[in-house]
């Protein structure tokens, strides 16, 4: 697993500059230090494997939720 966990959430990220920005540049570190995901491409039902979750963030030393802060609050499935 990786030390850093970045948990990506944009209900359309294909609309999305900034985030999908920001996504692509952290997909660029070495895989074996970080784990990039798109909490919607991965959940596009909603229904989270919170087990596998629990266990990505268990083992992340850094976690980093990215979403649209302009929107001042988490989108649904982050806040899941």
């Amino acid at each position: 697993m990786a030390d850093i966990l970045v948990s990506a959430a944009h209900p359309q990220m294909d609309h999305s500059r900034v985030t999908r920005t920001l996504m692509d540049a952290a997909a660029q570190l070495d895989p074996a230090r970080a784990e990039v995901l798109n909490l919607y491409a991965r959940y596009p039902d909603y229904f989270i494997d919170t087990g596998a979750e629990q266990q990505r963030l268990a083992h992340a030393r850094l976690l980093v939720w990215l979403h649209p802060v302009h929107w001042y609050s988490m989108p649904p499935l982050l806040k899941l």
